[in-house]
């Protein structure tokens, strides 16, 4: 790691700022946003987009192009699965959607929400972090 910052403000004149619990840097440049979230009500998805953008505005400088954005990870870590389907970690990804076939989003922002209550979890986090999918199935084994 480059840099690790707990409580860390990212400030905007023009819209509301945020406070990211763990706002951690890697040597290459990755960005990695964690919130951990003990309440569910507080834990919606539009919080972490909001998070995804505030990250990629303070990022860039003038002058650099989009292209340029490193890798950013948000992690929103909860206490319990407020999905509902009884899975640990809930990648959530982009994808065009037409004429029945879906294509991958490949933008570099991702967004993955664990539960707590799962005792694999840190597991898959580390293998989504390093590149894998998320159906290894060494990730799934207790």
């Amino acid at each position: 790691m480059k840099s690790v910052h707990a409580q860390h403000e990212l400030k905007n004149l023009n819209v509301r700022s945020v406070k990211l619990d763990v706002h951690a840097v890697e040597e290459n440049g990755t960005e990695i946003n964690i919130e951990i979230q003990r309440d569910d009500r507080g834990a919606g998805f539009k919080r972490a987009r909001h998070n995804s953008s505030l990250l990629d505005a303070s990022i860039l400088k003038p002058g650099q192009k989009p292209e340029e954005l490193p890798e950013i990870y948000v992690i929103f870590i909860t206490e319990s699965d407020i999905i509902g389907l009884d899975e640990p970690i809930y990648p959530i990804e982009r994808y065009i959607s037409v004429q029945g076939k879906y294509i991958p989003v490949e933008d570099g922002a991702y967004t993955i929400t664990p539960a707590v209550k799962y005792r694999r979890i840190l597991r898959r986090i580390n293998f989504h972090l390093q590149g894998g999918r998320m159906s290894c199935s060494e990730c799934y084994n207790d």
